[in-house]
């Protein structure tokens, strides 16, 4: 029941967020489909449970519950979505609706919740306007940590805010408070040092109640500032690692996924065994089963581990290791 939060993935599939209750418990379902159309899953339950009422409205079932920008992808395919869950109320899952983690740091007074990104990291904004409630912005990393934490805009200030995908300039607007006017928002132009937590230390007073306010930030949140830029990490994760499975028997995998963390981290499971086996290397690019030891290679280092009698292939002649040691190079022949 409820309204859906619907976001577009890099490679033009799009994951539809649904909230469903049974037996008097909130489910947070997804369905994802690829750009042409089909499905590729319908209605699985995702990994987040009890559900509370959604960030973005007051109620699931109301008519004008609010949606809109709640739900963001990273340019790799990380997806965001603000519902109160017991999981925080900004909650990161990769491409394939995998929970990774979640936040409600610094966001108790946002009540509604507004999403955007800049591909990287993900903005919240209060757009709740609620009289006793002050604006508030919140940037987080990636991983959902805070890097900014904007407070104090004003009384009762509803906000959307839009990030430029070719600059990354974050444009503003707001509705000041339902009912009152005469009231300060700290939106004028900045005038020497701001505090951290403040857009700006000088004031906007509105002359009448329900007023439209504009502004612009840099990607930094820099109030006013001439030039912006877009983040150009080039370590930015992929929601997804491919890797190569080689092996025989009851070492060959038959469950293999990845990006869990975003980061390359994946686990396996053996036919023979009932729990993944997880391995925290990172960048792995392929993984090679034997009965006796098994060997992974990241970009040209080949790694191995295991029992070997004839040795593992490193330089100290190791036979026997529950680490990877690195196999070297001159013993691999041409």
């Amino acid at each position: 029941y409820g309204k859906p939060a619907v976001v577009v993935l890099p490679d033009d599939s799009f994951f539809w967020y649904q909230v469903t209750t049974k037996n008097s418990t909130d489910y947070l379902m997804g369905s994802k489909w690829d750009s042409s159309g089909n499905v590729i899953f319908k209605n699985r339950t995702l990994d987040v449970s009890n559900m509370s009422v959604s960030v973005s409205s007051v109620n699931h079932t109301d008519g004008h519950s609010r949606h809109n920008g709640v739900a963001v992808a990273d340019k790799v395919g990380n997806m965001y979505v603000a519902f109160n869950t017991s999981q925080g109320k900004v909650i990161k899952f990769n491409s394939e609706g995998t929970f990774i983690s979640g936040t409600d740091e610094g966001i108790d007074s946002l009540h509604y919740i507004q999403l955007s990104t800049n591909g990287e990291s993900v903005y919240a904004a209060s757009a709740a306007g609620y009289g006793s409630a002050t604006g508030e912005i919140l940037k987080y990393n990636n991983d959902l940590t805070v890097n900014r934490d904007i407070v104090n805009l004003g009384s009762g200030f509803a906000q959307d805010l839009y990030v430029d995908p070719t600059n990354c300039f974050v444009y503003g607007v707001g509705v000041t408070h339902s009912s009152l006017s005469g009231i300060d928002y700290r939106l004028g132009v900045p005038s020497g040092s701001v505090h951290v937590n403040l857009l700006s230390n000088t004031n906007i007073t509105t002359n009448a109640a329900r007023s439209i306010i504009l502004y612009r930030t840099n990607d930094s949140l820099a109030l006013n500032n001439a030039t912006s830029s877009c983040p150009s990490s080039g370590t930015l994760p992929s929601a997804t690692t491919p890797v190569s499975i080689a092996g025989n028997g009851s070492e060959l995998g038959y469950i293999v996924y990845s990006g869990v963390n975003g980061w390359g981290e994946w686990s396996m499971k053996y036919s023979s065994a009932s729990t993944p086996v997880e391995h925290p290397e990172t960048s792995v690019d392929e993984i090679f089963y034997s009965t006796n030891h098994d060997c992974i290679l990241i970009g040209t280092t080949l790694k191995c581990k295991g029992a070997v009698p004839e040795g593992l292939g490193d330089s100290a002649g190791t036979t026997s290791s529950s680490t990877y040691v690195e196999v070297d190079s001159t013993k691999l022949g041409a």
